[in-house]
């Protein structure tokens, strides 16, 4: 994925994408322009403008090989690298046509209102600007855009073009064999020989920098772009105005289909997620049948079928097929999906103080929790969140002299010698609320011998934000010293 840096869009919010799957025969260049700020969450996407390049036939290499992609700012060029070709296409970025709606042949995507505009485009100028490159990967333009560098992973090799004419100018050999993603230190100067180049290697695992050992005198490379050719391009724009492109194929039409009316909503109150109907945007009839399904999908493996951009657009947010699962949640928790809203986890809770002697639990999603049924486990950070009360009251903890009216709390108990804990109203000894923790008394035995304690210690980490800090007081079972018989 590439960032356009387009002025034209108001937000700039515009990215280009190599999707892999595409049509399931080839991969395809997709454009996004989100066209505005979504809000916190990023759950509301029903103002959006999604474009699929259908002839931008795309080809993913092996399995983790990088593919980069790069806008050029000022030639208004897509540089997509092409593992699977070992090829470099160049885009014009802001051509093609629309030609239908991509709702009937793609029947994933995040949004029914007529807002979210996702269509086919077709009729894009483009061109090969590199071809036998074995296996090209990262890339990354010259400061002044003058010279595009591809590292071709094959050979470990990083091929220098000169963008005008797409000619090699240098190549910079390494000993790598696996080379990912580049990028040009923002700071480098402009002009040959002053790039300082950034890679990583898959296989060691590595950053690496190539910079400059002495700075060129002169202009070292002399430009391979034939002035009468230049010359003469500019005589044709003249002519034929200044929209005229060498690279234009004008025998190519749009395939236009008049679109079903049946995969558009039409709601004008209010929209997406914040809509109160719940045909909008909903497991019922909000989306296509087909976006229930990935719920139970577990091939995950690079060769699998499943699009897993599907999943963040059908609504899956928490799913085994998605990275880092395990950072969801706070440490040890684990999450659940909640379709089309996002996710919970089974450590975190909400306290309501309903009145001075009353304290209710509850989940994210607002189902009540019994304090009594609920049994805390070890090695988990645990988040209570305190909502704020109309009374002013706050929890306090005996432990530590410390109270909330409201806030998240991390609790993280490790030491398996605490029982429960509670927590008590500011100004009062008596507990408001206890949970039991996952007491063994055989696993205190065992750690106690183990480690020559005669008593419990340590109590449970508390670790307080500064919205509002809230303390859970944790009562420690203490196992008397016995005394050994000779």
């Amino acid at each position: 994925m590439a960032h356009d840096p387009e002025i034209v869009t108001t937000y700039g919010h515009v990215y280009w994408a190599f999707d892999t799957t595409g049509n399931r025969e080839h991969g395809q260049l997709v454009r996004f322009d989100f066209q505005q700020p979504h809000g916190p969450g990023s759950m509301d996407h029903s103002v959006a403008a999604i474009r699929r390049y259908v002839e931008v036939k795309l080809t993913r290499g092996p399995q983790g090989v990088h593919a980069g992609m790069i806008v050029h700012p000022t030639r208004r060029e897509v540089y997509i690298s092409v593992p699977g070709a070992n090829q470099i296409l160049a885009v014009d970025a802001d051509s093609g046509s629309f030609a239908r709606t991509a709702r009937e042949e793609y029947p994933i995507y995040s949004n029914r209102l007529p807002s979210f505009e996702y269509s086919v485009w077709e009729c894009a100028e483009q061109r090969v600007f590199a071809d036998g490159i074995d296996m090209p990967s990262g890339m990354a333009l010259s400061t002044d855009g003058e010279r595009l560098y591809v590292a071709e992973r094959a050979s470990g090799n990083i091929h220098a073009y000169e963008v005008a004419s797409g000619a090699i100018i240098e190549i910079i050999r390494t000993d790598f064999k696996s080379i990912g993603g580049m990028a040009i230190h923002p700071t480098s100067p402009p002009g040959p020989g002053l790039d300082t180049l950034f890679f990583v290697d898959d296989e060691t695992g590595t950053l690496n920098k190539i910079e400059p050992s002495t700075k060129c005198m002169t202009n070292s490379v002399s430009s391979r772009v034939n002035p009468n050719f230049v010359l003469a391009v500019e005589e044709v724009k003249v002519e034929l105005g200044e929209d005229f492109s060498i690279h234009r194929d004008l025998t190519c039409a749009v395939n236009p289909v008049i679109p079903d009316s049946s995969f558009f909503d039409q709601v004008h109150n209010m929209t997406g997620y914040a809509d109160s109907n719940p045909d909008v945007q909903s497991v019922m009839s909000g989306m296509d049948a087909s976006a229930a399904l990935l719920a139970n999908r577990t091939d995950c493996g690079y060769d699998s079928e499943l699009n897993f951009d599907a999943l963040l657009l059908g609504g899956y947010y928490c799913h085994t097929c998605l990275p880092e699962q395990d950072l969801t949640c706070d440490n040890g928790g684990l999450c659940s999906n909640v379709q089309w809203l996002g996710y919970t986890c089974d450590n975190e809770f909400l306290v309501s103080i309903t009145n001075e002697k009353n304290v209710e639990l509850s989940r994210a999603d607002g189902s009540a929790v019994d304090p009594n049924t609920l049994i805390l486990k070890y090695g988990v950070t645990y988040r209570f969140t305190v909502l704020e009360n109309s009374m002013g009251v706050g929890l306090c903890s005996s432990f530590a002299e410390i109270c909330a009216k409201k806030g998240p709390l991390f609790v993280s108990t490790n030491d398996r010698t605490v029982q429960q804990m509670s927590l008590n109203f500011e100004g009062k000894d008596d507990a408001a609320l206890s949970i039991a923790m996952d007491f063994k008394i055989s696993q205190i035995r065992g750690d106690s011998k183990k480690n020559g304690m005669n008593k419990g210690a340590m109590i449970g980490t508390v670790v307080a934000v500064v919205t509002g800090v809230f303390v859970v007081a944790i009562v420690v079972y203490r196992q008397k010293k016995r005394k050994s018989v000779n």
